[in-house]
């Protein structure tokens, strides 16, 4: 048994480097990678090294609150699961995610989180990022 998902239909790669999707020959199969949590700490660190500085400054940091991310063309998504656990690591909670592979149409919500200020302003430009690097719009 393989070490890693193996999916029949539609065979891909995905290219971490290039965030690019590119097909593969009918023989080869999905690949799904894993990003570990070394590298997501490490992402996390270079766009937060120590505190929210926008949320100290307005006194807001152990407000609770809720963030939505949608996209504004249709996309392929990707990396939720990975988001996801970039916000567990800063104790903001996921409640509505939907699965890297989903097609979102333009103005479609798929992820939904909640928590302190100071730990969403945390996520939130950093897990941006990461939709906007993998997801292919």
């Amino acid at each position: 048994m393989p070490a890693f998902p193996v999916h029949e239909s539609k065979p891909r790669i995905i290219s971490l480097r290039t965030a690019q999707i590119e097909p593969v020959a009918s023989e080869e199969r999905d690949i799904m990678l894993r990003i570990p949590d070394s590298r997501l700490d490490m992402l996390i660190a270079e766009d937060v090294p120590y505190i929210d500085l926008t949320s100290v400054a307005l006194d807001i940091t152990q407000e609770m609150g809720e963030m939505e991310y949608f996209t504004r063309e249709d996309c392929l998504l990707c990396c939720t699961e990975e988001v996801a656990r970039m916000m567990s690591r800063l104790d903001v909670t996921v409640t509505e995610s939907k699965p890297s592979g989903s097609r979102i149409a333009a103005n479609e919500t798929f992820l939904v989180a909640q928590g302190s200020a100071g730990a969403l302003h945390m996520a939130w430009k950093v897990c941006l990022n990461m939709f906007d690097h993998y997801s292919a719009v």
